[in-house]
């Protein structure tokens, strides 16, 4: 994962708190099974590694929350992060386990997923949106079955 200069330095000497959704249904799941890591490489050759695991359950659990970890940066100059997947690992030996709505942080203190600004529909988009077919208005309250924002 390529991080910009400013990223790099933003980084160091941080502590950075990595969380995720999760759903286990009558699972079990071993150690290092569901959840996501990934590396802070330096450019003395040394790592950080950042692991966001939930724990081992060894008999059948449902269970759901938000599991979270935290991991200090150290304070020297980041080469990159290695390691990186796009993709948070869910692997259960029997039932469903269910991950989902990671987030990254700069802190200590995980707090509830929520979308990037970038994601929220912008209220002049949804001032323009004209029904089509499938779509109805109730009460002034439009139910859209789908929507195209160009």
């Amino acid at each position: 994962l390529d991080l910009t200069p400013e990223a790099k330095r933003n980084l160091r000497g941080q502590s950075i708190t990595v969380s995720f959704d999760y759903i286990l249904e009558n699972a079990v799941v071993g150690r290092g099974d569901t959840g996501f890591g990934f590396s802070v490489k330096y450019t003395d050759g040394t790592e950080t590694y950042v692991n966001a695991f939930i724990p081992a359950e060894t008999t059948a659990v449902t269970k759901s929350g938000r599991f979270s970890a935290t991991a200090k940066i150290e304070d020297k100059e980041i080469d990159n992060i290695t390691g990186f997947q796009p993709f948070i690992y869910a692997k259960s030996t029997s039932g469903t386990a269910t991950v989902g709505r990671p987030k990254f942080e700069i802190g200590t203190k995980a707090t509830q997923w929520s979308p990037a600004p970038e994601e929220m529909a912008r209220q002049k988009d949804l001032e323009t949106l004209v029904p089509m077919s499938g779509d109805s208005r109730i009460d002034g309250v439009l139910t859209v079955k789908n929507i195209v924002i160009e």
